[in-house]
């Protein structure tokens, strides 16, 4: 059982006190923590997370439901309103942590700040469009890139001049058009297709950013062509258990015997070369390797986790053994290391006979590994979780350390009032050692503030 989750990576930048009712805000931008320094102007991948904070979307203390752009400091260990606003009252359009209204639909849209090169903030908009828009790192100056009429847009990595994204559309006759990485000018303009990303729809997955190393994506791509075509057991309601245990007994047997094979590549934007980082070939559904690209590295851990290796581009590599705890023997892992933090491959594990999650430690240079236990009950599930993972830096762990059930009055236009479930959480601030440690030594931020689960890391 895999479990499938998102890939954010750090940058790195600068913090500083702005005037007026705006408390600790990003400014100075530098290179991206996920991505190594090559010569030239290199490619960073997008991310909400950064050195001195992060960007977070979500609700405050004098805001209602409405969802706000959010800055969370390291330094003062607050949130705040991504305002650059004097004496800002924080509900007319000109509050620059207000995302911007699209006209073509009255629904706020879903929203997602990313940190950009040159001291930019990027914000990705998505309701029945999707738009791009960039801003200063604060906030404010923002305008349009462009408005996509694509049906699919993801925005993955910039350079000093150019947002890169994934995007396809749907053709006349229903099918998918080929996926293509593209680039836009950050400050507006024509659109460029660089070249197709593999997805020919015959059973392969998706090919996916991982990064960038340079002039680089560096992309994963897996062929299970093979295990696809082994078809699903198709038994009549009538069947047996017998019968459903011994065919699907029959269909787990030849799916062993196939193979998928996977590669992590260098494809350069600028020539549209590939260069093959490694390949490897797995049994069955298995991915062979849970895999995550930070700091100009490729961190590896085998699906058995009693392996982990670390390759970079100029060919080297380690591998060493896991000394993986007893107590967690026989759990699955979701499809990558949740984070790459103080040098450790952060790895949520689940057990297959119970809800929760545990989440590990793993030193790839020793193969030590040892069980975060920082947990907190999860009323959305009835089960002890680990805490849920919302930033973190070279110096600082973000964890939501409590939820609990709550709820608020809500009043609608014609003055009706009603009460309205939801929960209410604390974070907190770790130093990266106590995070590793599993010692509790918080620095709760301030309340008030609720981040969207689209905020967290996973």
């Amino acid at each position: 059982m895999t479990r499938s989750v998102f890939r954010p990576a750090a940058l790195v930048l600068a913090a500083a006190l702005l005037a007026g009712c705006r408390a600790a805000q990003p400014s100075d931008a530098g290179t991206s923590s996920g991505t190594a320094a090559p010569a030239g102007d290199s490619l960073e991948m997008l991310s909400p997370l950064r050195e001195d904070g992060r960007y977070a979307t979500g609700t405050g203390p004098d805001t209602g439901s409405e969802e706000m752009l959010l800055w969370v400091d390291y330094a003062s260990h607050t949130t705040t309103y991504l305002c650059s606003q004097p004496n800002c009252s924080h509900n007319t359009d000109a509050c620059t942590a207000r995302p911007p209204q699209p006209q073509s639909n009255a629904v706020t849209p879903y929203a997602i700040c990313y940190a950009a090169p040159g001291d930019r903030l990027l914000l990705y908009l998505s309701t029945d469009t999707s738009s791009v828009w960039v801003a200063d790192a604060d906030g404010s100056n923002r305008h349009a890139v462009i408005d996509w009429t694509a049906d699919m847009i993801s925005p993955c990595l910039a350079d000093s001049e150019y947002l890169y994204y994934t995007s396809y559309r749907m053709q006349e006759n229903g099918e998918r058009a080929p996926l293509m990485l593209c680039r836009v000018p950050l400050e507006g303009g024509e659109a460029q297709p660089l070249f197709e990303m593999r997805y020919p729809a015959d059973g392969t997955t998706q090919e996916e950013v991982l990064g960038a190393y340079g002039r680089n994506v560096v992309t994963l791509y897996a062929d299970y062509r093979e295990v696809l075509a082994v078809e699903t057991p198709d038994l009549p309601p009538e069947a047996s258990e017998e019968e459903y245990t011994a065919a699907w007994a029959a269909y787990n047997d030849k799916l062993a015997q196939c193979s998928s094979s996977h590669q992590v590549c260098l494809r350069n934007v600028d020539t549209g070369e590939t260069t093959v980082l490694t390949q490897w070939e797995a049994a069955g559904q298995d991915p062979g390797w849970i895999t995550r690209w930070q700091n100009g590295r490729l961190y590896q851990l085998n699906s058995d986790l009693s392996t982990a290796r670390i390759l970079t581009p100029d060919g080297g590599m380690t591998e060493t053994p896991v000394q993986w705890p007893e107590e967690l023997a026989g759990m699955s892992h979701g499809s990558q290391p949740e984070a790459i933090i103080g040098g450790q491959m952060i790895v949520t594990c689940y057990p297959d006979d119970a809800p929760g999650n545990h989440r590990v430690a793993v030193d790839p240079e020793t193969g030590a590994c040892a069980e975060i236990d920082l947990m907190r009950w999860d009323p959305t599930t009835g089960s002890e979780e680990a805490m849920r993972l919302y930033g973190y830096s070279s110096e600082y762990v973000l964890l939501c350390c409590e939820q609990r059930e709550t709820t608020r009055t809500e009043i609608a236009e014609d003055g009706t009032v009603w009460e309205q479930p939801g929960y209410l959480s604390r974070y907190g601030l770790l130093r990266t050692g106590d995070f590793l440690a599993s010692n509790p030594a918080w620095s709760e931020l301030n309340s008030g503030f609720e981040f969207s689960i689209f905020s967290a890391v996973f």
